[in-house]
């Protein structure tokens, strides 16, 4: 029986850490984790240690790996030698092979016949069908593959897509390289995910090694304590505080960050993520970004997102367009739109026909059609756009609103050199229009007209500041 066929029966059981048991793969974890099996053995003592026929994974403070056909030793790091691979990690990763060479000093190099990457300050790879150089960040190019990263990262080539934030990856048919303060390798048969932490994953096993430690293989059941629970006969992880995760077919990719990536994913993330979509595309910058035909993603306190089309562009921050999308945004923004763009630069930026959003102690907006634009204060401008204030904060009509410190403008975080003309509410309501998607002419003739042609209850105020930073 080869290793396929012995992982189908997969046995895995979790005590204080996690405990591993199957007919190919027993995996013991004391304080961290422990893994013994016919052909793979994993001894982890502070962190983690593997000894198998065709695998012999030693870990001291960090990890060391040594088998017949692969040789890892992690000093401080990693290190792996073997006579089709070998890899070397001084204070991060080398690695060496008849095909596959990577060598990395501060980083990450990697020299081979298809595939030559070197990293000095950062990574460059270099290869016939890959040309990938890497200056302060990232820049690749190749027959399918053409990657420029200047300050952030992009990627475009016939196989592979992959948009770069502050952190960075890749993927493609072949290959899936994610390297950023962590790092992520993924292939058909091998995925190697290498870091302040590590992950591998192929076809017939998927484990990830770090700080933290997942296996998954045909048929996992995994259990751990505090941490995680995985079962599958397809594949089912639940991660305690943080994760949870079912799908039929799973790629899963955990660092600072990271999540999932599978046909049919339904996840959950404790308090900060819960994702459910039948194809899922996940591209990461400073917190985590999901792109799928159908997707539902729940951000507990901070980010909600459902949508059956979501594109999701992540450059300082977050870009999102979708024709269907409902966002909510927990103690910040709360938005729900059937066509939605959201574009966010230092802050954030929001077009949308049916918009409607909720900024909790900051904002709330109802409009059918809404253009937000957040730079480093918030300016907004809609056609119908409501805006409500608290009773506490209800109009002062010995306060004069006419002058460049905005008066109650600072409620709605214009900022203070901004240019505001207020209809005097004093015998009005507190709820307030905005019409800020209109041309100046259009407001200025508008504020002329009559305001009671509007509603005895509104109040129209013109950022005149706000909208030439929309006009733009």
């Amino acid at each position: 029986m080869n290793l396929v066929d012995l992982l189908v029966y997969l046995c895995l059981n979790v005590g204080v850490v996690e405990r591993l048991a199957c007919l190919t793969l027993t995996l013991k974890v004391g304080l961290v984790e422990r893994i013994v099996c016919p052909t793979l053995t994993l001894k982890v003592g502070l962190l983690e240690r593997i000894v198998c026929p065709a695998l012999t994974l030693k870990v001291g403070l960090v990890e060391r790996i040594v088998c017949p056909t692969l040789t890892l030793k992690v000093g401080m790091v990693e290190r792996i030698v073997c006579p089709t691979f070998t890899l070397k990690v001084g204070l991060l990763e080398r690695i060496v092979c008849p095909t596959l060479t990577l060598k990395v000093g501060l980083l990450e190099r990697i020299v081979c016949p298809t595939l030559t990457l070197k990293v000095g300050l950062l990574e460059r790879i270099v290869c016939p069908t890959l040309t990938l150089k890497v200056g302060l960040l990232e820049r690749i190019v190749c027959p399918t593959l053409t990657l420029k990263v200047g300050l952030l990262e992009r990627i475009v080539c016939p196989t592979l897509t992959l948009k770069v934030g502050l952190l960075e990856r890749i993927v493609c048919p072949t290959l899936t390289l994610k390297v950023g303060l962590l790092e992520r390798i993924v292939c058909p048969t091998l995925t190697l995910k290498v870091g302040l932490l590590e992950r591998i994953v192929c076809p017939t096993l998927t484990l990830k090694v770090g700080l933290l430690e997942r296996i998954v293989c045909p048929t996992l059941t995994l259990k751990v304590g505090l941490l995680e629970r995985i079962v599958c006969p397809t594949l089912t992880l639940k991660v305690g505080l943080l994760e949870r995760i079912v799908c039929p077919t799973l790629t899963l990719k955990v660092g600072l960050l990271e999540r999932i990536v599978c046909p049919t994913l339904t996840l959950k993330v404790g308090l900060l993520e819960r994702i459910v979509c039948p194809t899922l595309t996940l591209k990461v910058g400073l917190l985590e970004r999901i792109v799928c035909p159908t997707l539902t993603l729940k951000v507990g306190l901070l980010e909600r997102i459902v949508c059956p089309t979501l594109t999701l562009k992540v450059g300082l921050l977050e870009r999102i367009v979708c024709p269907t999308l409902t966002l909510k945004v927990g103690l910040l923004e709360r938005i729900v739109c059937p066509t939605l763009t959201l574009k966010v630069g230092l802050l954030e930026r929001i077009v949308c026909p049916a918009l409607t959003l909720k900024v909790g102690l900051l904002e709330r907006i109802v409009c059918p059609t809404l253009t937000l634009k957040v730079e480093l204060v918030e300016r907004i401008a809609c056609l119908t756009l409501t805006l409500k204030m608290s009773e506490e904060e209800e109009y002062d009509s010995d306060m004069d609103y006419s002058d460049n410190d905005c008066g109650y403008a600072d409620y709605y975080n214009v900022a203070d050199d901004c240019d505001v003309e207020i209809v005097d509410p004093s015998k009005m309501d507190v709820e307030y229009f905005v019409f800020e998607c209109l041309t100046v002419e259009e407001v200025e003739r508008l504020l002329n007209e009559s305001v009671e042609s509007l509603s005895n209850s509104v109040q129209v105020i013109y950022y005149s500041k706000a909208f030439n930073l929309l006009s733009h």
